[in-house]
């Protein structure tokens, strides 16, 4: 690893990682993510300054490149791969669920999740059945990120305007029930990798 100079703006936040415009010492892992090192002696200072409001975790690694920042190099390399391209992701083999004596349609208006949240309604012929429980365990902000394209991908019609939104592909009618398998894909596998991570930076 090469050690660069002081830089402002390093990452990636979602390892928990201070991502605020602080002077820091700079490590590139050849991943092409940098990480702040932040040592522990100044990790509780900063812990109370306005910089980390907001920031969901905290994590104080030593510049002497503690025996876990590989771990976190190569999880934020697998982290990356995920978010970026989760659009080529093969969806997570959720149930298809089909209505008797309706035909097929893949065409949403708003779907809807069941009490339990296991099953997604996703219109009068087909409901998606099986999410994992650790689905909602990834959130952006205060829901989780299959709530964010329930809430997005719905047919909706501006009351001023008249202008309506119809998220519905003509030329790729299984779009939005494809990116729900995929967004179950991201969220399992963002858990899965966040929760591998060593417990112990020294």
């Amino acid at each position: 690893m090469d050690r660069c100079s002081p830089v402002y703006g390093a990452y990636p936040w979602h390892l928990g990682l201070s991502p605020w415009p602080l002077p820091a010492t700079v490590v590139n892992d050849g991943t092409g993510l940098c990480f702040r090192l932040i040592p522990p002696a100044e990790a509780g200072g900063l812990a109370g300054q306005e910089l980390l409001r907001g920031c969901t975790q905290y994590s104080a690694l030593s510049t002497q490149y503690s025996s876990a920042f590989r771990a976190f190099a190569a999880a934020g390399k697998k982290l990356a791969d995920l978010h970026l391209d989760y659009e080529k992701l093969e969806p997570w083999p959720l149930q298809w669920l089909y209505a008797k004596d309706t035909p097929l349609s893949y065409r949403v208006e708003k779907m809807k999740l069941n009490k339990e949240k296991t099953v997604l309604w996703v219109n009068d012929s087909l409901s998606l059945a099986g999410i994992p429980p650790a689905v909602f365990e990834y959130r952006l902000g205060n829901r989780s990120a299959l709530d964010w394209v329930i809430d997005q991908y719905q047919v909706s019609e501006d009351k001023r305007s008249g202008i309506k939104s119809d998220p519905n592909r003509p030329d790729d009618q299984e779009y939005i029930v494809r990116l729900v398998g995929q967004v179950v894909r991201v969220s399992v596998e963002t858990v899965k990798l966040v929760n591998s991570l060593p417990q112990s930076y020294e």
